[in-house]
């Protein structure tokens, strides 16, 4: 069964109404299966139905009798679509906790050594949610992060990633499990995502003092040498780490210890970042700095008060941060983002997101524009 939001309908003839599905609340497990055994008479997103006809997102209008009759392959693709669509019209807002996260991540992803990790946001396990926050694919064999905090990684690592008012506790944790197993255990073929590739890592600010004690004292808790990683163990046979972002320690954890509210940021840590951002040459680079310290500004405006009194300071914070006031300087870091996506710096889905627009409104513009859309959307 699948529970919609329908919020317009029109009347084509007196027999047939034909319904717009805008809006997916909830898909009940599994929709693949649905879609090939059950009696079609809808798909999600941008696409009509009626009782006897489906009209695919491309506008291809079918019989329920043809879709039967597809090709395993062309199935698959219907599905792949499909689910791509339910992915965007389920997904929860990123906030912009996340998002200053995620270009912590990806500004560590580049330093990777041996190949380029995978990133991607919000990764459906299956045909519906839920998602982990965060999954990093180290598709080359060799390829690793050289941060400590990344030490426990193997080919495929889910993040959970908690801000400052998340909570952190039991349920937690086994909700991090439960995601390591799905992700397992929906794999096309058994070799896909072995279970000794898995690892877990959640990240908080801030310890839960209780669920600390309570792993202590159960022996389930292991401090590591590098101060803020927290191991895990008696609870999954899974690689699992917690790592609080505040005790981490030197310059390179400068960004995840701002990544705070309250003014609790550091000035240090912002200056070093600022120091990072005015460095670096490459735009996707600047993008991520410029992301980290947006939401840095918007959670410590006091502590900004005292980088704004240094002037050198002050100018470089405003070059960073300082906002596009015409159609044309959007135009051109919209066409910016366009070069960047198709030389491979960055994924279609983060500069859509940067640039406060729909995936696929922000493909289309790309290609009217004359870039090369590269394919999106697609699961490890």
């Amino acid at each position: 069964m699948v529970l919609f939001c329908f919020e317009e309908i029109r009347t084509r003839s007196v027999k047939t109404k034909w319904v717009r599905v805008k809006k997916i609340i909830y898909a009940i497990w599994p929709l693949a299966a649905f879609l090939i055994r059950e009696d079609l008479t809808f798909l999600c997103g941008e696409m009509y139905i009626s009782d006897t006809t489906v009209t695919w997102y491309g506008g291809d209008g079918m019989t329920k009798e043809e879709v039967l009759q597809l090709s395993e392959a062309e199935r698959k693709r219907k599905i792949d679509e499909c689910l791509e669509l339910l992915k965007m019209l389920t997904a929860t807002p990123q906030s912009d906790w996340h998002a200053g996260f995620e270009a912590l991540l990806r500004l560590d992803a580049r330093n990777a050594i041996g190949g380029t990790p995978q990133i991607e946001a919000e990764h459906r396990l299956g045909a519906a949610p839920p998602r982990v926050d965060f999954l990093v694919w180290l598709q080359e064999e060799g390829t690793y992060l050289p941060k400590e905090i990344y030490r426990i990684f193997r080919k495929f690592n889910i993040i959970d990633y908690k801000n400052p008012h998340d909570k952190l506790n039991q349920r937690v944790l086994h909700k991090a499990i439960g995601y390591a197993h799905l992700y397992a255990g929906l794999a096309e073929h058994e070799d896909d995502r072995p279970v000794n590739q898995i690892t877990i890592s959640i990240f908080r600010a801030l310890k839960n003092p209780e669920l600390f004690k309570q792993l202590e004292e159960a022996g389930q808790l292991t401090a590591d040498e590098v101060r803020g990683i927290y191991h895990v163990t008696g609870l999954t046979e899974f690689p699992m780490q917690i790592v609080i972002m505040t005790e981490l320690m030197g310059d390179e954890y400068a960004g995840e210890r701002a990544l705070v509210d309250n003014n609790r940021a550091n000035v240090e840590d912002i200056y070093y970042l600022l120091e990072c951002a005015e460095k670096a040459t490459d735009m996707s680079e600047k993008e991520h700095y410029r992301i980290i310290l947006d939401l840095i500004e918007s959670k410590n405006p006091e502590t900004m008060e005292k980088i704004r009194r240094d002037n050198d300071m002050a100018r470089s914070w405003l070059e960073i941060l300082k906002p596009d006031l015409t159609e044309r300087d959007k135009e051109r870091k919209k066409n910016n983002m366009f070069s960047l996506v198709q030389a491979g710096g960055t994924t279609l889905e983060f500069a859509a997101k940067w640039m406060n627009m729909p995936v696929e409104k922000f493909a289309q513009e790309m290609k009217e524009a004359g870039f090369k859309v590269p394919a999106y959307g697609v699961s490890a």
